[in-house]
């Protein structure tokens, strides 16, 4: 179906729901900022962390799906796919925060033992996952705008 004989009720939902996903992207920002305290320890490198990801996220989704948005036939449904995919990535982001953690903690203990204590090394390993893991989940939310059907 081309975008232009879609109907203009089907308009307002995705706009609605354009809406709707872009302000749950500030509530996983928030919640990911609050679980990254607990993390690191440091609200400053929690804020930075997560900041840095949705801004690479949003950049790097934005990009990679404007090169593709003109040659995909149906618009609508591969939005309707990313935000699906952009759920389920989120419903299952405590997961692999729980390990980083323990890895962070394993190395404050070993650092502690061999009489160095340095938080460079929790901060480097643990925010490196970190931020792999919530940039790959925003560059989804970034593809949003080049893919949504909103003309």
């Amino acid at each position: 179906m081309n975008q232009t004989s879609r109907p203009r009720g089907l308009l307002a939902t995705v706009l609605v729901l354009f809406f709707v996903s872009g302000a749950l992207a500030l509530v996983y920002q928030v919640v990911w900022t609050r679980m990254m305290t607990h993390v690191f320890g440091s609200t400053a490198v929690a804020v930075g962390t997560v900041l840095a990801a949705f801004m690479a996220g949003l950049a790097i989704g934005s990009w990679y799906f404007g090169r593709i948005a003109d040659r995909v036939p149906d618009r609508l449904r591969l939005y309707a796919r990313i935000e699906v995919g952009i759920a389920m990535g989120t419903t299952f982001t405590i997961a692999p925060l729980l390990p980083m953690k323990n890895i962070g903690d394993t190395l404050d203990d070993l650092t502690t033992r061999i009489g160095r204590r340095n938080q460079s090394g929790h901060w480097l390993k643990t925010g490196h996952g970190c931020h792999v893991h919530h940039c790959t989940i925003v560059a989804y939310m970034g593809a949003t705008f080049t893919i949504a059907p909103l003309s």
